[in-house]
């Protein structure tokens, strides 16, 4: 289930075809530094926060109903570099993370996918932080160049 959800959240945010490598570089959540909160499979308007600490991760995490619905988080510490959880708690859909590094080509998603809504947090809390602790938070597999 999780590489199903990882496919529609490729989907949703353009990105990974080798067709569109540079795509994501007018894409306005993956090239612009911030939170982007994309509530309702993207039905509903994208709410962007410039701001980047734990309580506006935090924030934004809780800002929307992970019981109903399928909702994306996304934060970007600089344009290409980003880490996104999302999905719903819904069991139909699961939850998922997925890291991006665009300047190393870089992809990869969680092998097992987080439970909870803390999970998620925890995995973008440790990503603000310096170097690769959000590794040790959850597992990821790569794909492309690293």
């Amino acid at each position: 289930m999780n590489r199903l959800l990882l496919s529609v959240l490729i989907l949703l945010l353009p990105a990974c075809a080798a067709a569109q490598k540079h795509a994501w570089e007018t894409d306005p959540v993956e090239s612009k530094v911030g939170i982007h909160v994309i509530p309702n499979f993207g039905d509903d308007p994208t709410v962007y926060s410039p701001i980047i600490t734990e309580d506006s991760v935090r924030s934004a995490l809780r800002s929307v109903d992970w019981d109903s619905g399928f909702h994306q988080v996304v934060v970007v510490l600089s344009p290409g570099t980003s880490m996104e959880v999302g999905g719903s708690l819904d069991p139909r859909h699961g939850l998922a993370a997925v890291y991006r590094n665009r300047s190393e080509m870089a992809e990869a998603v969680t092998k097992q996918a987080p439970e909870t809504v803390d999970d998620m947090e925890a995995i973008l809390v440790a990503f603000l932080k310096p170097g690769d602790g959000w590794m040790r938070v959850q597992e990821f597999e790569f794909s492309g160049r690293r």
